[in-house]
């Protein structure tokens, strides 16, 4: 991918173009025994209509192919010329291609929240990241309204692969994924041949179900309130463990009464 990178080196050219054709026209006008100062202005001003004649704009954030007699233009390595922004001489004999338009603007890629699997649980996803192209005869090649989507489902898979092997707590939470997307060898792959890349991205994981999580979190606390019961050196047997466990699925609301081997009390209602 070639791209004129400076509009400035066009104006210059137009210049020699305005020159040499002038005299051009001045010598062959001369040669046919045509003088005077109103030819010699006329050679002038044809020489300046065949240099600054013929322009052509290139909206800002934006560049085009250029065409010559409706051919794409290759440099040396055969690869296309495109056009930056700006304003370009292009003496009657080249275009710009009016369909072959790439916007420069770094854009935007959301992708919505997505559930997946980590290593020890179900989390959800949700990821920003912004692209731009980069090489400009790779990305004609795709379609342009279906880029989005490309790079949406590319980045979901990415973070899938990613997460996958990781553990929640300690390899995901606070951690900005996204940068481990970038990094990842198969994504930048699959971004080169899409022709573009990502400046940057953020990606964030959450547990799938708050409920839950949040109810793990609670029965923690719970042990270890029960077992501060037992002193600071103390070993808990498996019974006292399992007395621990059945007082906290009490105050969870999972079990109707505490099982233990106490006595039964009767109840006797007096009529």
């Amino acid at each position: 991918m070639k791209v004129i990178t400076d509009k400035n080196i066009n104006y210059p050219f137009a210049a020699a173009i305005w020159v040499a054709t002038s005299l051009g026209l001045y010598f062959m006008c001369s040669l046919v025994g045509i003088e005077g100062k109103f030819w010699t202005l006329c050679s002038f001003i044809s020489g300046a209509i065949i240099a600054f004649g013929d322009r052509n704009q290139v909206p800002i954030q934006t560049n085009k192919l250029l065409l010559f007699n409706g051919e794409e233009v290759k440099d040396d390595a055969g690869e296309s010329v495109w056009v930056k922004p700006g304003m370009y001489f292009t003496f009657w004999i080249f275009t710009l291609a009016p369909g072959e338009v790439q916007d420069m603007e770094i854009q935007d890629c959301i992708v919505p929240p997505f559930n997946c699997q980590c290593k020890d649980k179900g989390i959800t996803i949700e990821a920003n990241g912004d692209w731009k192209i980069v090489d400009h005869d790779k990305f004609k090649k795709q379609k342009a309204d279906k880029m989005e989507d490309n790079l949406i489902s590319l980045i979901r898979r990415t973070l899938i692969r990613v997460c996958g092997p990781r553990l929640y707590t300690t390899q995901i939470l606070g951690t900005n994924l996204g940068d481990l997307v970038i990094a990842e060898t198969n994504f930048k792959k699959q971004c080169a041949m899409y022709g573009v890349e990502f400046e940057n991205m953020i990606a964030d994981a959450f547990p799938s179900d708050l409920k839950q999580e949040n109810l793990n979190s609670y029965s923690d606390e719970l042990f270890k309130t029960e077992k501060a019961k037992y002193g600071v050196n103390h070993n808990l047997t498996r019974d006292e463990i399992k007395e621990i466990n059945e007082i906290i699925q009490v105050k969870l609301g999972q079990a109707k009464k505490i099982i233990t081997n106490s006595p039964v009390i009767n109840r006797n209602d007096i009529t």
